[in-house]
């Protein structure tokens, strides 16, 4: 990942050990556009946007909250406006 990061001359960040707090500042005040993680405990922290269990084929989970958010605000409404009738 590093190699290819170079290669597309895209900055990134290495963060070491457990700094889930560190990397969460950083997202939310605009720094990283998106964290790549092992895990989901960023979601817990308030992340936005997470690629995460990213494996060599390329395969991963990515996570974008404020989709999430939209989707899920979008089925209430609906919800809600059948409900009104």
């Amino acid at each position: 990942m590093i190699d290819f990061l170079k290669l597309k001359k895209i900055d990134f960040i290495i963060s070491p050990y457990e700094s889930d707090a560190q990397l969460t500042y950083l997202q939310n005040n605009g720094y990283v556009d998106l964290i790549i993680t092992e895990d989901s405990d960023l979601i817990a922290l308030g992340c936005q946007k997470i690629i995460y269990k990213l494996k060599t084929t390329g395969d991963c989970e990515y996570i974008n909250i404020k989709a999430i958010t939209k989707q899920i605000t979008s089925i209430q409404n609906k919800r809600l406006k059948t409900f009104l009738r």
